[in-house]
């Protein structure tokens, strides 16, 4: 069996370059699994804030369901889509995360960053789940 290793994948006319370990990580340009209840800011994989990555190098906790997403590696513009989802293992009501720099004020994405606000269906006030699930797509 041979193996075949390589930097970099391209399409026929050289465009839409991606690597073996973008591929593997399922084309997502990053995504993180992690903690909103924890207790040290920034959240990172070394201190257990953040359970699993791929692109994302830390979490800064800006105050309750308020989170700043760093990216590990810059994005060439700060066009891309972000879904994500969070859920609180002591609370039945459903939260969601919104792009925002506060509940009223609007925050624009940019290229090594966003910031999310996590509220539950039932408040319009911030709220921390013990596990919060973001991808970004590009």
């Amino acid at each position: 069996m041979s193996t075949l290793r390589l930097d970099t994948i391209q399409d026929q006319a050289g465009n839409n370059a991606s690597t073996p370990d973008e591929i593997y990580s399922g084309r997502a340009k990053a995504w993180v699994n992690f903690n909103g209840t924890f207790g040290t800011s920034p959240f990172t994989i070394g201190n257990g804030g953040i359970r699993a990555a791929f692109n994302v190098s830390s979490i800064t906790d800006n105050g309750t369901g308020d989170y700043t997403i760093n990216y590990s590696n810059s994005f060439s513009d700060s066009n891309y889509a972000v879904t994500a989802f969070a859920k609180n293992n002591d609370n039945a009501a459903q939260e969601s995360f919104v792009v925002s720099a506060n509940l009223s004020d609007v925050y624009t994405p940019s290229a090594t960053q966003i910031k999310l606000i996590e509220n539950t269906s039932s408040s319009t006030l911030a709220n921390d789940s013990n596990l919060a699930c973001v991808a970004v797509f590009r």
